[in-house]
């Protein structure tokens, strides 16, 4: 696995999991524009990918599919993606920036948890977000302010735990079935 650069043509309509996993040297690929899902560990452990281009067409983005891409510094989720999986970006230690897609409605367990350098500022959930899993935002420092929607109807645990800065929360809903008493454990006063 020692392909720096693919190119997969837009007649593929469907890729397998772990499709990339562990290619070590691979720093570049382009997606066809008819996948509507990033599958699990698709690029796990591609610590030099540096970018990534998502088609607009996905509706869901796979447990694993970036965790460990250590290189990784932007990604832009198109408007349409429904569901971030557990551990996506877990571990992208470079990324700076990326965006919360407005159709959204889950984001899974340690979705950005070791995202050391992602800068969020005042996170406002899009209005369908249902769902934050365990550990999803845990130890991001640069979060300052969170609004929760609505609809959401689980906090996961440690959900904002440790994230040093984040001193509001406003939760439109008045009551989530599942909140656990350490979501927001170690914060700021």
């Amino acid at each position: 696995r020692l392909f720096e650069s693919v190119v997969i043509p837009d007649s593929v309509t469907e890729m397998g999991g772990g499709v990339f996993k562990d290619c070590s040297a691979l720093t570049s690929v382009t997606l066809p524009n008819a996948i509507t899902e990033i599958p699990y560990q698709m690029f796990h452990n591609c610590a030099i990918l540096s970018g990534i281009d998502i088609p607009n067409g996905v509706t869901e983005i796979g447990f694993g599919a970036f965790q460990g891409c250590r290189s990784l510094t932007e990604v832009i989720i198109p408007d349409g993606t429904l569901t971030i999986g557990d551990d996506t970006f877990n571990n992208c230690t470079e990324l700076t920036s990326i965006n919360l897609p407005s159709k959204l409605n889950a984001i899974g367990h340690r979705a950005f948890m070791n995202c050391d350098k992602l800068y969020f500022g005042e996170i406002i959930f899009p209005e369908g977000v249902r769902r934050i899993g365990d550990y999803a935002f845990y130890g991001n420092t640069s979060i300052t302010k969170i609004v929760i929607p609505e609809v959401t109807w689980y906090i996961g645990k440690c959900s904002f735990a440790s994230c040093s800065n984040l001193s509001s929360v406003y939760c439109k809903p008045i009551e989530p079935s599942e909140w656990p008493n350490d979501a927001f454990v170690g914060n700021a006063p």
